[in-house]
C-alpha cells in the first residue's frame, strides 16, 4: 500500500516510485538518523524515564502503533521475524517520520470498522508521542526544522541580513543557474505533490529554500572558487550522489564545510543553518524524482 498516487506514463502499468531517498548514500548525508534510529533512542529514553511496568506499556502501544498501523503506510508487509519490521525502520528517514501521522491517518481509513475507534484513539496518540519527542531532538531540528512547513522559515533580522553579504547579485548570476534555481522552486511549488514525500511547498517558502540554495552556491564561488562558468546546483548535489557512497561522502563533506562557516564567520544559529541544509535535500529529492520519472 502506497502513501500516495505516483504520476503514470501514458500507456504504461501503475508502477509506484520507489520510496525516496532510494539509496544508502543519500541517508548517511550531513548525519542524518533514520527513523529506525529514533525508535531506538525513544525506547531508550522510555526505558530510563519510567518504572518497568508503565514503560513496557508505552513501548507495547508504540510498537503496535508502528507495525500495524503505520508502517504499512509506508509500503511494509507484516513478517514474523521479530527484527523485520526494525530493520524496514531503518530504510525510512527522518522526512518519512515526519508524516508519519498522516501516513498512519490513511491505514485507518483503509482498515475502516476493523478498527475500534478506541483502538485509533489509542494508537494515534501513541505515535503522536513519538513523533514529538523526535521533533524535540537536535538532529530532527537540523535536517527538518522546528516546525512543520505552515510559514515561511524566517530570516534572521538583527543583522539587517548582512549575513547574506556574499550573495551573488542577480547581474552576476550564470543562466544556468538561474535556469536550475527556476528548476528547483517548479518543483518545490507544483511538482513534490506528486512525489512519495507530498506536500508541495507555500510560495514564499519556495522563494526562501530559492534564496538558500543561491546563497551555497555564491559561498562556493566566493569562497570555494568555482568559476561561475562551471557554477550550477549539480555540482552542489550530484545526481551520482543519489546511490554513489563516495559522492555522496565528498558532497556532505562540502555541505559541512559550508554549515561551519555559518556558525563560525556568521554566527547563524542550528535553525538557519538547518534550512540550508534542507535546501540541499530538496534539490536530491528532485534529482531522484526525475531519476525515477525519466522515460
Amino acid at each position: 500500500m502506497g502513501s500516495k498516487s505516483q504520476p503514470q506514463k501514458k500507456g504504461s502499468a501503475k508502477t509506484p516510485l520507489p520510496h525516496l531517498p532510494t539509496g544508502v548514500p543519500m541517508l548517511r548525508l550531513f548525519d542524518q538518523k533514520t527513523f529506525g534510529d529514533v525508535y531506538a533512542a525513544c525506547e531508550a529514553m522510555v526505558d530510563q524515564s519510567y518504572p518497568a511496568n508503565k514503560a513496557y506499556n508505552i513501548k507495547a502501544k508504540l510498537k503496535t502503533a508502528l507495525r500495524r498501523y503505520t508502517l504499512p503506510g509506508f509500503g511494509w508487509v507484516f513478517a514474523k521475524e521479530e527484527t523485520a519490521w526494525l530493520n524496514f525502520m531503518s530504510t525510512l528517514s527522518l522526512q518519512d517520520l515526519s508524516r508519519a501521522v498522516d501516513v498512519q491517518k490513511q491505514v485507518f481509513t483503509q482498515l475502516g470498522e476493523t478498527v475500534s475507534e478506541e483502538s485509533c484513539r489509542v494508537y494515534r496518540s501513541a505515535l503522536k508521542k513519538f513523533v514529538e519527542y523526535a521533533q524535540e531532538q537536535p538532529y530532527y531540528q537540523t535536517a527538518l526544522g522546528t516546525k512543520d512547513e505552515k510559514l515561511a522559515p524566517r530570516m534572521h533580522t538583527h543583522k539587517k541580513r548582512q549575513e547574506h553579504w556574499h550573495r551573488l547579485k542577480p547581474k552576476d548570476i550564470p543562466q544556468q543557474v538561474a535556469d536550475e534555481l527556476d528548476q528547483i522552486t517548479y518543483y518545490l511549488r507544483h511538482t513534490r505533490s506528486q512525489t512519495p514525500y507530498g506536500k508541495t511547498l507555500k510560495e514564499s517558502s519556495a522563494k526562501r529554500y530559492r534564496r538558500e540554495i543561491l546563497d551555497l552556491l555564491s559561498w562556493l564561488h566566493r569562497f570555494r572558487g568555482e568559476p561561475l562558468e562551471t557554477l550550477s546546483i549539480e555540482r552542489l548535489v550530484p545526481k551520482a550522489a543519489i546511490s554513489d557512497e563516495a559522492t555522496a561522502a565528498q558532497m556532505a563533506g562540502l555541505v559541512q564545510e559550508y554549515l561551519n562557516w555559518l556558525e563560525h564567520e556568521l554566527e547563524l544559529a542550528p535553525r538557519g543553518r538547518g534550512l540550508a541544509v534542507k535546501s540541499c535535500i530538496y534539490v536530491a529529492e528532485l534529482w531522484e524524482y526525475e531519476q525515477n520519472t525519466r522515460v
